[in-house]
């Protein structure tokens, strides 16, 4: 099933966006950016640092699961799910983005309240259509 047909249309501040379900290459490439963002963070703060994360973290992993399942996000780049996953936006009735006409850069100037709601939205709509997936 080709999932760029399986969009929706969200409320955000100010307007609406319409959103469509990320491919499963599509949420690799956003697991993989977070990925890389996390590992050039740890690089750069050095071995004492990474020694004390690893003392922090006991391995418990149960725990680390129930915080990725209370934020589907978690673990996934921002920046890269709403690259892949808005289509559209618009304030007041017009339309101030669109995925066909305008480079992505203009997701980079969001509002934390608008950006934010929208690649949970994303993330939602392609984990329910995962899971109809299954069955």
């Amino acid at each position: 099933m080709n999932v760029n047909n399986i969009t929706e249309t969200v409320e955000v501040q100010g307007g609406t966006g319409k959103i469509r379900c990320l491919s499963w290459r599509q949420r690799q490439e956003a697991r993989d950016e977070a990925s890389h963002k996390s590992i050039k963070l740890i690089a750069d703060m050095g071995g004492d640092v990474m020694k004390a994360l690893r003392e922090l973290d006991d391995g418990d992993t149960d725990a680390r699961e129930a915080r990725e399942s209370e934020d589907p996000l978690q673990g996934l780049d921002q920046a890269k799910v709403l690259q892949f996953g808005v289509m559209a936006l618009h304030e007041n009735g017009q339309q101030i983005y669109s995925a066909d006409e305008q480079d992505t850069s203009f997701l980079d100037d969001l509002h934390e309240n608008v950006a934010e709601p929208l690649a949970h939205a994303i993330v939602q709509l392609s984990g329910r259509t995962e899971d109809q997936g299954k069955g």
